[in-house]
């Protein structure tokens, strides 16, 4: 421990306004500067995407092993169609990567999925706005869809 007055002046100081801060229910600096502490965070209207595959006649949500490459997929797409938006490229442009991205993804981690049931994959939005509950009220909005990757040899090909 320090023993340099200075040092304890200081502490002092800082736990104090911090006891006042507490006690008084007030925002005091340097309590109130960092936004993501000073104030509740408000949540008007919240968007997410998932991908939702389809088993033969039931649909079933993309469970990957990692759960970072859903949540990475989801901000891909959310860039993507943000780009669209903007008119940086096309609908036909963003949709046909974010195919390729997905059936990358969902090709290399599925755990549990027999991979050559699945006849049809789509991206969802997820909307979720607070209801008077107190809860969510979740809207599901689909984007697009698109068929699987080809499973056994490739067209014309010669045995």
């Amino acid at each position: 421990m320090p023993d340099s007055l200075a040092f304890w002046t200081l502490a002092v100081v800082l736990v104090g306004f911090h006891l006042l801060a507490t006690f008084r229910r007030r925002w005091y600096w340097p309590f109130c500067d960092w936004p993501m502490f000073a104030s509740a965070p408000s949540l008007e209207r919240s968007e997410a995407y998932r991908v939702r595959l389809r088993l033969g006649d039931a649909w079933q949500w993309w469970k990957p092993h990692f759960y970072y490459r859903g949540r990475d997929l989801s901000v891909m797409i959310a860039v993507a169609l943000g780009r669209v938006e903007a008119g940086v490229v096309t609908f036909e442009q963003a949709s046909g990567n974010l195919a390729r991205a997905a059936r990358a993804m969902i090709g290399t981690d599925s755990p549990g999925v027999d991979l050559a049931r699945v006849t049809r994959i789509e991206i969802v939005r997820l909307i979720a706005t607070p209801d008077e509950a107190g809860g969510f009220a979740i809207e599901e909005e689909l984007v697009f869809g698109f068929d699987p990757p080809r499973r056994g040899p490739p067209q014309g090909a010669h045995a």
